[in-house]
């Protein structure tokens, strides 16, 4: 408040018409506009021929009046909510130190997949993922389940199910390096390859990290583990693949507006060991059959690497809900017996986030 000083100026100079000229107005002007004001309100009182003091008065009583407006104005109307902030997605270092408080979120998703490739069909799904954090340790899980009818081969499999199990532990060094650890489980009946299991070790680095833009990548070493299905086994002689695998995976999340989302991620498991391919025994040249009753036999013996791609955006309809669509390609290089080497899927998903 500046009224003091100027009473204190008025009472002291006993303003005269030459006041102004006695004061760098301009000076004033450009360094505090409500002062400036001030005295050309005195100024042009004392033209009036009042006294130093009535001007004075007058002059405060009217910053009084003004303040008093200005504090019972109503406030501005506050912008929207904005979305819940994705957390997990950063380092626990984003904001300074980890803070030693629990931090949990979720989502729920309901989806409708066309699906094509080794399989043909449409899939309805409902998903699950949870997030929590406690100082620079953050869990994420996720959990995925299906059951529909497709086909196979042109043929009709009834009552395909379809069970997703991943959790990842990730440990913050600082704001851009980690550690994480991983298991991964899926199983998928209408497969010949019916249950997978992954387990990984490894570290990664948030590449970029703003408001628009978020980029980070895993890498780590691990253990694969594929079960044959019960036909399968019958045809083969094999109960399972067990090999070790090098894990990458990457993801990028572009905020293309204040309501629109741009998702990519990619995945990658490539074999370290070196897994036997099997063929036709009555049509290849056969190098080893693993049982006597085995229709099929090993051919050769290459490592295998499956990718993964996801492409999507995403549109936020309100605080807590959004609606999705995602494109997403896989390919083994090394597929088993006659399931195809590619598949694609599309899908439309509406997502409730709760945080």
């Amino acid at each position: 408040m500046r009224i003091p000083y100027i009473l204190l100026v008025v009472s002291s100079m006993q303003i005269t018409t030459s006041y102004a000229s006695d004061v760098d107005l301009q000076f004033i002007k450009s360094v505090d506009a409500n002062l400036y004001k001030q005295i050309q309100q005195i100024a042009r009182c004392k033209a009036l021929n009042k006294s130093a003091e009535q001007c004075s008065k007058e002059v405060s009583e009217n910053i009084t009046t003004t303040n008093q407006v200005a504090a019972t104005a109503k406030p501005a109307a506050q912008a929207a909510p904005s979305a819940p902030s994705k957390w997990w997605q950063a380092s626990a270092y984003a904001q300074g130190k980890p803070q030693p408080e629990w931090l949990h979120a979720a989502d729920v998703s309901v989806s409708l997949s066309k699906l094509s490739g080794n399989i043909d069909g449409d899939q309805n799904s409902i998903s699950l993922n949870y997030f929590s954090r406690y100082d620079a340790w953050t869990n994420s899980l996720s959990l995925a389940y299906s059951k529909d009818k497709v086909t196979q081969s042109n043929e009709l499999v009834s009552d395909r199910s379809y069970k997703l199990f991943n959790y990842g532990g990730k440990y913050d060094f600082n704001r851009t390096w980690f550690g994480q650890l991983g298991w991964i489980k899926e199983q998928d009946d209408s497969l010949s390859l019916d249950d997978k299991t992954v387990a990984y070790l490894g570290g990664g680095a948030y590449l970029t990290y703003s408001d628009n833009h978020k980029l980070h990548l895993v890498m780590a070493l691990g253990n694969q583990n594929d079960q044959v299905s019960d036909a399968n086994r019958t045809l083969t002689g094999l109960n399972e693949f067990d090999y070790d695998v090098a894990y990458a995976y990457q993801e990028y999340n572009w905020q293309i507006a204040d309501n629109l989302m741009f998702n990519q991620s990619l995945s990658i498991i490539y074999g370290l060991d070196d897994l036997a391919e099997f063929a036709d025994a009555s049509t290849s040249v056969c190098k080893e059959t693993l049982t006597s009753t085995a229709t099929y036999c090993i051919v050769d013996h290459n490592k295998s690497s499956q990718y993964q791609l996801t492409l999507g955006l995403e549109y936020r309809l309100s605080k807590m809900v959004s609606l999705s669509y995602s494109f997403n390609f896989d390919h083994d290089t090394q597929p088993f017996l006659d399931d195809d080497a590619s598949n694609s899927s599309q899908s439309l998903a509406v997502t409730a986030r709760f945080q």
